[in-house]
């Protein structure tokens, strides 16, 4: 029997201003997900909750090595730098490609 998870591969990526940061992010954006970030208001708002659901697993820890939790709180957190990559380089072109395969 398929599961729906089967379909939502992975990746791992870097972060600019953390070259050691290890990222893991699903390969595939879920129709839910894009429906999700759709009841937003401007691109910030609707991108930044779907890095939340994309990213599956980060190296990120806090001063007491504790792993940050995957948050909308933790991503406000990271540079602006790193949260354009995120939404300009890998959200949205993985909205994109759904949006495309869903009109055609």
């Amino acid at each position: 029997m398929p599961k729906i998870s089967d379909a939502f591969s992975t990746k791992v990526i870097s972060l600019p201003s953390f070259p050691d940061s290890m990222v893991t992010i699903k390969e595939n954006v879920s129709v839910k997900d894009i429906a999700d970030a759709d009841s937003q208001t401007d691109d910030i708002s609707k991108s930044l909750p779907m890095a939340v659901k994309l990213i599956v697993g980060w190296n990120f820890v806090n001063e007491k090595d504790e792993v940050v939790p995957i948050c909308l709180d933790s991503l406000k957190e990271l540079p602006l730098v790193d949260v354009k990559y995120l939404i300009e380089e890998v959200i949205l072109p993985l909205a994109q490609k759904k949006t495309d395969s869903v009109k055609t």
